[in-house]
């Protein structure tokens, strides 16, 4: 067996006992044993020297009460990790170290916890930590997750950045997932220690690869560039530019931070309201507007991405051949509607629908209706026909490629009417940038119904991005920064910063 190939199965042995304690110490069983540990043992834990034999009757205790002797040891170092014995956790692993135990990749990521919560590193400390790091990195070829984000914050700790980030590339070499923690612990070590571009460097890249970081980093940058007034202004907003181009929503508590900061520097920010996109405080209207380069960059991997290489999944070529043909022959269209969307989103669906089309026909607009053949004799009964054209896909085809094909074939000015929010399209479209491109472009030409509907209404429903209407930046915000990018913003959920009050 080649050495690449038994490092990766020695990792994925690894990555499977790690998953398997993490779900039992998210348990009840930890509070019921450092209970039982408490009451049988808290006496000798608190001493400044244990034994070796005490350590092993603990040991034993502990499997005793059911515990697999897999998970004891990173179950007793979290417990004592909990009871802020930090000292007793280290000691503990030293015994185990001593006796030749079998120290797990789970077992080792616990300790590593510990030192996140030790008052001060020592030499010796700093030396175990940096111990550690050259066996993972030595032992491993690719890293799991909550090992790679102790790794990194213990090495930011003791001023190892440039390890910290080995830590995350040699992560992301073999897993997408997004080290959240580890980005917030390293943008916010890199703007304390004074490493500003670097700082900077991995902000973006966490904004690229998922919902940027969290309240720290956030509170570390803000920190950093109050030292320097005369670009302060400067920076806050360049942040919220990146919030608006990437589609972050920071949390309340960083927008409050950042409200109290801006106020101070004589900016006025304030909680405001939305209704039908109206801000509550400054009285402007949002609006928005997507850069010629903006749009092409859009069409072009919307066509890619989202059109012709999903079609070929939920058509035939044949009909796709006749879709194109019959689009371009016809287009550009002022509308586009959600056939089937609108028919059996409404109550009394095909009258509804008769009423958009006669509104819209009295307007001029020339609307194109896309659905499937099954409401085609009912379209015919109610005599529609003359209303709109109409194209009508095969009962199994899914007709989301083909809407978007219609409105960027129709060109900038034309508005898709439907309810279908399309959200799973930002993983065919992989770039963060370029969804949040994409929801601007909903936001701007997608229409929504409801039951009483009988007109186009501008979409108001989609997710929350930052606007910056001439001096005031509005800015979406979540409750916390653990729920995803984008997540659905209430209207009262924004705050209002007018640069020049």
């Amino acid at each position: 067996m080649n050495v690449q190939l038994r490092q990766i199965l020695l990792y994925t042995k690894a990555a499977k006992l790690c998953t398997f304690a993490y779900k039992v110490l998210n348990t009840k069983t930890i509070n019921d044993i450092s209970e039982s540990l408490e009451k049988k043992f808290m006496d000798v834990l608190v001493q400044p020297k244990i034994q070796k034999e005490t350590w092993e009757s603990i040991r034993k205790y502990v499997i005793d009460l059911s515990v697999h002797p897999s998970i004891v040891d990173p179950l007793l170092l979290n417990v004592l990790k909990e009871k802020k014995l930090v000292d007793v956790g280290i000691s503990y692993y030293q015994f185990l170290a001593k006796n030749n135990y079998d120290l797990t990749v789970t077992t080792q990521t616990y300790f590593l916890e510990l030192y996140e919560y030790k008052g001060t590193i020592n030499k010796k400390d700093e030396k175990c930590i940096l111990s550690l790091y050259e066996h993972f990195m030595d032992k491993y070829t690719s890293f799991e997750i909550k090992m790679s984000s102790t790794l990194v914050k213990n090495l930011c700790n003791i001023g190892e950045w440039r390890k910290a980030i080995t830590v995350i590339q040699k992560f992301e070499k073999n897993d997408t997932a997004f080290l959240r923690y580890a980005y917030d612990d390293l943008i916010s070590y890199l703007y304390n220690c004074g490493e500003a571009d670097k700082a900077y460097e991995y902000l973006v890249i966490s904004f690229k690869k998922g919902s940027g970081p969290m309240e720290p980093a956030y509170r570390s940058y803000l920190k950093y560039h109050l030292t320097y007034k005369h670009t302060v202004n400067k920076k806050i907003e360049e942040l919220f530019s990146l919030w608006r181009q990437y589609g972050v929503n920071p949390s309340e508590q960083t927008i409050l931070e950042y409200t109290a900061v801006c106020n101070n520097l004589g900016w006025s920010a304030k909680q405001a309201k939305l209704e039908g996109m109206e801000c509550s405080v400054c009285k402007q209207k949002l609006l928005d507007t997507l850069s010629d380069k903006d749009y092409e960059r859009l069409c072009k991997i919307t066509e890619q991405k989202l059109i012709f290489e999903m079609m070929y999944y939920v058509s035939d070529p044949i009909e796709i051949r006749q879709f194109i043909k019959f689009v371009n022959a016809g287009k550009p269209y002022d509308v586009i509607i959600d056939g089937l969307n609108f028919i059996y989103g409404n109550i009394n669906g095909y009258k509804r629908l008769g009423e958009n089309l006669v509104h819209n026909k009295k307007k001029g607009k020339k609307v194109l209706v896309i659905a499937r053949k099954h409401v085609k004799p009912m379209i015919q009964k109610m005599n529609f026909e003359k209303l709109a054209n109409y194209f009508f896909f095969e009962n199994l085809s899914k007709d989301d490629p083909f809407i978007l094909y219609a409105a960027f074939a129709s060109g900038r000015n034309c508005k898709i009417l439907s309810n279908d929010l399309m959200r799973q399209h930002k993983f065919a479209i992989g770039d963060t940038e370029l969804n949040v491109l994409f929801k601007r472009w909903q936001i701007l030409q997608q229409c929504t119904f409801n039951k009483q509907d009988t007109m186009l209404r501008q979409n108001v429903s989609v997710d929350g991005i930052a606007y910056k209407q001439l001096n005031c930046w509005h800015i979406p915000y979540k409750l916390n920064s653990i729920q995803p990018r984008r997540s659905n913003i209430f209207k009262s959920s924004w705050m209002c910063f007018n640069m020049c009050p």
